[in-house]
């Protein structure tokens, strides 16, 4: 007879390890499909009831114990663990069990605890999609903690900067947005930049505005005829680690969108023979706008200071060397607009201050600025505009302070 040869003690014990391995890596898949499979279940009743709660709502045939009519018109519904078959007015004919509570008010859900046989929903947002979270100038920094799930577009507006006068102004603030997936309870911080000022020489503080924006500059105090410069205005940032932009320097990661500054003009005028005026430039994308407009009477003598004039800031330190002030991250120079890295002056207004999309976590990205210079790159795409408005509207270059908006989008 042909002898059958068996396993050997090694063999059995290769398998077994074998099987072991595979029964780690398959039950917690297992278990995780199970899951999703109840969590999916779940959703969809939930759903159901809030469609049923719209439809009897619009019927106006609301009877049953979870149901209240609140003083401004809302609709409160509390199931209170009682079993949805037992909720007449939701129609609702199985034994499963709603427990939590919703409110309905013009046409939108919130508040929304809903459990479904003891599972939560892990769709339950008290906010529909289209809810904006807006942040105007406080003048602080801002806390931002994520009410649910989902994909936020990020848009952002940089403050403009300071008038000198009504011909020679200020640059105007610059426009970032994005998309960034978050989780609930996440935390941002948002700071919010400030608009440059009109100030006298010779009153100058050497007070800079908020988020970085460079100060007004100091002058001899004898322009008699006229002695107005404008500060430099704020960036404006969101980030995942508090503080003024300019102390993130070390945690650029933390950094997700930054929107820059513009710089501030200037005038000054002795005798109408010692002239020099500047209108600021306005923030860029990935880079900011130069001062312009620079006109100089030196000894009742035109003297050419074309090349005088202040720097926009980009995405790297300025090492421009003919500078007499310059701007870093998240600070703008005297007269210069804050940003990402702020602009730089040479005492003929400021520029502008650079924004930044660079982060990988933002997707659909771009930045809108004042007749700045374009770029097609994915971390640095920037796009010219000459539109302008003190409003925050998307994809336009801002008058006044900064803004924020957080828009859930799915």
């Amino acid at each position: 007879m042909k002898k059958e040869k068996g396993f050997t003690l090694i063999e059995l014990l290769a398998v077994i390890v074998i099987l072991g391995i595979i029964t780690v890596i398959a039950v917690p898949k297992v278990l995780d499909i199970i899951n999703k499979s109840k969590e999916s279940a779940s959703n969809s009743s939930i759903k159901l009831v809030k469609d049923a709660i719209k439809t009897q709502i619009a019927s106006s045939d609301l009877t049953g114990p979870v149901f209240t009519k609140e003083t401004d018109g809302c609709y409160l519904f509390d199931f209170d663990d009682q079993e949805s078959g037992n909720v007449k007015s939701l129609e609702i004919k199985n034994k499963d069990k709603v427990s939590g509570r919703i409110k309905y008010c013009n046409g939108k859900f919130s508040d929304d605890t809903l459990v479904f046989n003891g599972i939560k929903n892990t769709k339950n947002c008290p906010y529909e999609i289209g809810k904006a979270f807006e942040f105007d100038y406080s003048g602080k920094e801002d806390v931002f903690i994520v009410p649910c799930n989902g994909v936020y577009k990020f848009e952002t507006w940089g403050a403009s900067g300071g008038n000198a006068t009504n011909t020679y102004i200020g640059g105007y603030g610059g426009y970032s947005s994005g998309y960034v997936t978050l989780n609930k309870s996440d935390v941002l911080y948002i700071n919010v930049g400030e608009s440059g000022k009109t100030i006298s020489g010779s009153n100058c503080d050497k007070t800079g505005t908020y988020n970085g924006g460079g100060s007004c500059y100091v002058s001899d105090g004898l322009g008699n005829l006229g002695e107005t410069y404008g500060s430099g205005g704020g960036a404006t940032h969101i980030a995942t680690k508090s503080g003024l932009l300019s102390t993130l320097s070390d945690s650029i990661d933390s950094v997700l969108i930054v929107s820059g500054g513009g710089g501030g003009g200037e005038y000054y005028n002795h005798d109408n023979q010692y002239i020099s005026t500047a209108s600021g430039g306005s923030a860029g994308g990935f880079v900011g706008n130069d001062s312009y407009s620079l006109y100089r009477v030196f000894n009742s003598s035109v003297v050419d200071v074309s090349s005088n004039a202040g720097k926009g800031g980009s995405q790297s330190e300025n090492l421009n060397s003919n500078m007499n002030s310059k701007g870093s991250f998240g600070i703008g120079a005297v007269m210069s607009g804050s940003g990402y890295y702020g602009g730089s002056s040479n005492d003929y207004g400021g520029g502008g201050g650079s924004s930044y999309i660079g982060n990988s976590r933002l997707s659909n990205k771009q930045m809108y600025c004042y007749n700045c210079e374009e770029s097609s790159n994915e971390n640095t795409k920037t796009i010219s505009t000459t539109d302008v408005s003190e409003k925050p509207i998307s994809n336009y270059a801002k008058k006044g302070n900064g803004y924020v908006k957080i828009t859930l989008i799915k």
